[in-house]
């Protein structure tokens, strides 16, 4: 009995030892949801604008917690209607963040181009039209001279580049005149063309003339005809393949989405389209925005988004299902003026792709709302209800799959009117607080990002020569060696684009066997070598002759003559 009291004594004592230490730590155990949220990995990364001249990524936990800034487009010196970076999209796996950007609009063909960076902020890299400008590279250079000729109708000072240039240069150039430009120091990008630009603001002049094939230690004379200005020249958005091995997006107001390996490490590459061509242009879709790959292995060759069709008897905005590789737009899953609506804001699948949420115009009434489409029911559900003169714009969904982060304007029917937007969170049920996140944000994009070891870069190789580099036609298969610089362990020699079998053997020197097959015929191939991820890339190309057997031929003439004297 004694023995019995004193443990009951311990007990209690342990006890209330055990509570004054949780009143000490000024809390109680947590409960399994908040426990859980205090371990939730994930964050959400956003634009933030600076002043109207600079755009800053930053990374945020989704309780608002350390704030920090994960990469900058710089000071842009004056302010523009352009958006320096836009349409953030993790990878799948987390390692890298890809962002539209227009901050080197100056020094690039196109108004913006698709990037990538890691979850670090480091290793930035251009995915199509790489490299981006002032990329450090081992390709040769040449000198390119182009003269631009102002039939544009315009006067105004001129941005003027040379694709492969290190810099833009600016001049005045008066309507009806010319002016010679030189670029030194041009990258050389093998046997492709490359094309000269005038920029003026929003417009880009480009003509069919201004292109060369630039040749290293030589200067090359173009000329370049100003004539009709674009606009919307321009990659933008992108969006990563379920298993991250494929990028896709879209090209100015091109309807068929383009898409491009993640692992395409060639100089210029632009990617293909995804989609098959309609003989019937009219069912195209215009203004396809909002891009977005399947997020399950199920959906993985399915492509989400927006687009108007004003051939359609309704004239609305549809969200659209298509397929890859199949006829182009695909099915209707959302119409707009179904649901009294005009246009769409902004687009995310859920993760486990059973439907996905969207922002849309109400029509008449100067506000957006959220909805959320579901696959098994095929209808949209409302799940805001802001007033008039509030916008909901670009959204993303939680890697969970229950909350929505989302853009909110007050006032204002355009992202560029003031104030600025802010981005909140809400519950994708629609239930509870709608929680400010923070203030003056844009294009959020929720995900989990994952480190990587930082693994030195493969260099860019170059190709100095080919030994042979010339072959008769109908010989037999022999050994091709190449020389040059930069060669790495897993190199391979391509012939006309396609890999031979290659040997390693240092730094300098490759061998490949090439076979009878490709000798065939009379004619050239262009060799080039192609160093593997990470890093890496495809050097200038060197010229293969295949000649005809010329003593063949004149003894064959000289038979014929011989036989018919």
């Amino acid at each position: 009995m004694k023995k019995n009291f004193s443990s009951l004594i311990n007990r209690l004592l342990r006890g209330i030892w055990i509570l004054t230490l949780f009143l000490s730590l000024g809390k109680l155990p947590a409960s399994p949801a908040k426990a859980a949220a205090e371990t939730d990995a994930s964050v959400i990364a956003y634009v933030k604008p600076v002043n109207g001249r600079e755009d800053q990524i930053h990374l945020i936990n989704p309780d608002g917690q350390n704030d920090s800034m994960l990469w900058s487009s710089g000071d842009m010196g004056v302010e523009t209607g352009l958006r320096f970076v836009s349409n953030l999209v993790w990878k799948p796996d987390g390692t890298e963040l890809a962002f539209d950007s227009s901050h080197q609009s100056a020094c690039s063909q196109y108004d913006s181009d698709v990037y990538s960076i890691r979850a670090d902020g480091s290793h930035l890299r251009r995915i199509p039209n790489k490299p981006y400008c002032g990329e450090n590279t081992d390709l040769p250079t040449g000198t390119v001279e182009v003269t631009f000729w102002n039939y544009s109708g315009y006067s105004s000072p001129f941005v003027v580049y040379f694709e492969g240039a290190p810099a833009p240069q600016s001049y005045a150039i008066p309507n009806g005149t010319s002016l010679t430009v030189t670029f030194q120091n041009v990258l050389d990008y093998g046997d492709k063309t490359q094309w000269g630009v005038a920029i003026m603001g929003m417009y880009r002049f480009l003509a069919m003339d201004g292109g060369a094939d630039v040749i290293p230690g030589q200067t090359v004379k173009i000329s370049l005809t100003m004539g009709l200005g674009y606009r919307s020249w321009s990659h933008h958005d992108s969006t990563w393949s379920h298993d991250g091995t494929q990028m896709a997006f879209v090209f100015g107001t091109d309807t068929n989405p383009y898409g491009i390996p993640d692992d395409d490490r060639t100089i210029g590459a632009f990617g293909s389209h995804l989609l098959q061509s309609s003989s019937d242009s009219l069912s195209l879709p215009m203004n396809s925005r909002y891009l977005a790959y399947g997020p399950t292995e199920a959906l993985s060759n399915k492509l989400l988004y927006a687009g108007y069709n004003p051939f359609i008897g309704d004239g609305g905005d549809h969200i659209y299902l298509a397929t890859e590789g199949q006829m182009e737009p695909g099915e209707v899953l959302v119409n707009s003026t179904d649901l009294n609506g005009f246009g769409f804001k902004g687009l995310d699948w859920l993760p486990d792709g059973s439907g996905f949420v969207f922002s849309m115009e109400e029509e008449f009434t100067h506000k957006a709302n959220l909805y959320h489409y579901s696959f098994a029911t095929g209808q949209s559900t409302r799940l805001t209800d802001y007033p008039t003169g509030t916008w909901t714009r670009e959204l993303s969904v939680s890697p969970d799959g229950t909350q929505i982060v989302y853009e909110l304007q007050t006032e204002g029917e355009n992202w560029y009117d003031n104030p600025p937007m802010d981005l909140y969170i809400m519950n994708l049920d629609g239930t509870g607080e709608k929680r400010l996140l923070v203030e003056n944000g844009r294009s959020p994009e929720w995900g989990i990002p994952q480190l990587i070891p930082d693994v030195p870069n493969n260099p860019v190789p170059g190709l100095a020569g080919l030994n042979p580099s010339s072959a008769k036609v109908g010989g037999a298969g022999f050994t091709l060696t190449a020389s040059g610089s930069n060669f790495v362990s897993g190199a391979v020699l391509r012939w006309n684009g396609a890999d031979l079998p290659t040997t390693y053997v240092n730094a300098t020197t490759l061998t490949a066997q090439v076979p009878a097959e490709k000798i065939t015929s009379a004619g050239s191939a262009n060799v080039t070598v192609f160093n593997p991820t990470p890093g890496g890339g495809e050097s200038g190309s060197k010229t293969f002759t295949i000649s005809e057997n010329v003593a063949g031929g004149l003894s064959h003439t000289l038979y014929l003559a011989l036989i018919r004297r």
